[in-house]
């Protein structure tokens, strides 16, 4: 589960908004908002390009924004990069 308010703060952090994030990772605004706020499932791959974009680099972080195991998206990672993906 998404936490929006972490999430929220760390792109208003880094100079972004939703908009910006939603055109980086191929969605819509409304599709992303959607999804930030738990109302549509956020899929695993959208997980990693958002980690990404708001440098969420350790296992707590990613854990603290997206109740999520690190080695679960890192092997999704490694598997999208070898497809051309992240």
């Amino acid at each position: 589960m998404v936490n929006t308010r972490k999430v929220k703060a760390r792109y208003i952090e880094l100079g972004l908004t939703q908009k910006i994030i939603a055109d980086k990772i191929g969605l819509d605004y409304t599709a992303l908002n959607l999804k930030l706020n738990n109302k549509r499932r956020l899929y695993i791959d959208e997980v990693a390009k958002l980690c990404d974009i708001l440098q969420i680099k350790t296992a707590g972080e990613l854990h603290d924004f997206f109740g999520i195991d690190f080695l679960l998206v890192s092997n999704i990672r490694e598997n999208a990069k070898e497809l051309g993906g992240v």
